[in-house]
């Protein structure tokens, strides 16, 4: 009886679905993934978007704090579909993950002239390392970092960073790879200079990027949609097209 229920649902909504006019999603300030000012509200929102597209749905992101995002997916009286871009979907919380937007890559990087060398944290302990203050960036190294283990310089903003790396203050900065080209490629202070600049061969972490949608039947049905979007779309030129 409950199977029959939730097919009746789920046809029920895909009924109502066929009709609606956009699908919301909430999402967060993690540029240049996601951001309200950004071009497109980021990349993942413009592959997210592109994604629906190709299967005939259109979409309206809004972007809220972190808390907030995941608190109004697991409420379906606020209308939110889903949210994004997520690390992880956790099942405990009622949550399942669409297939992978891409891949968020956490490293160092260092003045071409002066590349440091490590294949762990203890060959970090020689070098001044530049990272943002509240950023989490790997469990282990961020460990060290708050036992005093590693020598660091925090800062509030990833450009403040990328100018303390530039003029020597430090001999490399914790940054997100694809944030780091975004950075040389739209601002104009930074433009000129990328060629000083290079990400260490060694990631220092990797995490996968995912829409979080509620788990369900209507929550089932969004993720196939966009799945079945996202291998029809060519997502890697929309991120060459973000940083050209």
């Amino acid at each position: 009886m409950k199977a029959m229920l939730a097919v009746f649902a789920a046809l029920l909504w895909l009924t109502s679905f066929s009709h609606a006019d956009e699908v919301r999603f909430a999402s967060v300030e993690l540029p240049p993934y996601a951001g309200e000012q950004l071009p497109g509200g980021g990349v993942t929102t413009s592959i997210v978007r592109e994604a629906f597209r190709s299967q005939g749905i259109a979409t309206r992101v809004n972007f809220y704090p972190w808390l907030r995002a995941l608190a109004l997916t697991q409420h379906p009286s606020a209308g939110i579909s889903g949210f994004f871009p997520a690390y992880q979907c956790q099942p405990e919380e009622g949550l399942i993950a669409s297939s992978q937007l891409g891949i968020s890559v956490t490293g160092f990087a260092q003045r071409k002239s002066h590349p440091i060398e490590w294949q762990s944290l203890a060959d970090l302990t020689p070098y001044r390392i530049g990272v943002v203050s509240g950023y989490v960036n790997e469990a282990e190294f961020d460990r060290w970092l708050n036992e005093g283990k590693l020598t660091s310089e925090p800062v509030n903003f990833d450009k403040n960073n990328i100018r303390k790396l530039l003029v020597g203050r430090v001999d490399a900065i914790v940054i997100d790879r694809f944030l780091l080209e975004y950075l040389f490629s739209s601002d104009p202070e930074l433009a000129g200079r990328r060629d000083e600049v290079q990400f260490n061969s060694k990631p220092l972490n990797q995490r996968g990027l995912f829409v979080c949608f509620d788990d369900t039947p209507q929550g089932h049905e969004l993720k196939r949609q966009l799945d079945s979007g996202l291998e029809a779309i060519d997502t890697l030129s929309i991120v060459e097209k973000y940083i050209q």
